[in-house]
């Protein structure tokens, strides 16, 4: 891609995601009352392909599996609370690794301030969902910033996943530190 918007961080994050436009997003709402939990089932994984601590200005990408296969969904949590989807009802065949940004797609996710520790949530499911981005349950491929801080897009994640049936979903988590190579560091 030729264009990009620095103010998006990988995940508008810290993590830079570099891309030509924003995609308008959608705010489900949940209703006052969580439904009742229901159980993770789904046996995945999310590693980082690269050194999962990376000076700003590095790329980095992901790589993403389900044993079950289904659909992935993939958010990022910067050191600022910031939140942004990067991917959502990306379809994860089963057992075998899809690595985002995907092959071919121009996107490139950089290593962006604030320093510190960005969570990267990966969500499998066995349907796609409405999604936090479009609302349709459409694939997403390109990041978009998500009107949330880091706690109310917790809830409502933990919201949509506990509304799903009993072992159709799955999550897991990693940290990806991004520091400043010019400043000392302890």
């Amino acid at each position: 891609m030729s264009q990009h918007n620095p103010r998006l961080g990988l995940a508008a994050l810290s993590l830079a995601a570099m891309l030509v436009a924003c995609q308008q997003v959608h705010r489900p709402t949940p209703p006052a009352a969580p439904p009742a939990q229901s159980q993770p089932g789904l046996v995945l994984s999310i590693l980082p392909v690269g050194p999962s601590s990376l000076p700003i200005g590095q790329t980095i990408g992901f790589r993403l599996m389900s044993v079950t296969g289904g659909y992935g969904h993939l958010y990022v949590i910067d050191n600022s609370g910031a939140v942004q989807a990067w991917t959502e009802n990306l379809p994860l065949r089963p057992g075998l690794a899809v690595d985002y940004p995907l092959r071919g797609s121009g996107l490139l996710i950089r290593a962006s301030p604030p320093e510190g520790n960005d969570q990267v949530i990966f969500l499998a499911t066995i349907t796609p969902l409405a999604g936090f981005v479009d609302g349709r349950g459409q694939t997403v491929t390109k990041p978009a910033t998500l009107p949330y801080g880091a706690a109310e897009f917790r809830r409502r994640l933990d919201f949509v996943a506990n509304a799903l049936p009993t072992r159709s979903w799955g999550v897991s988590e990693i940290n990806i530190r991004v520091f400043n190579p010019e400043t000392p560091h302890t």
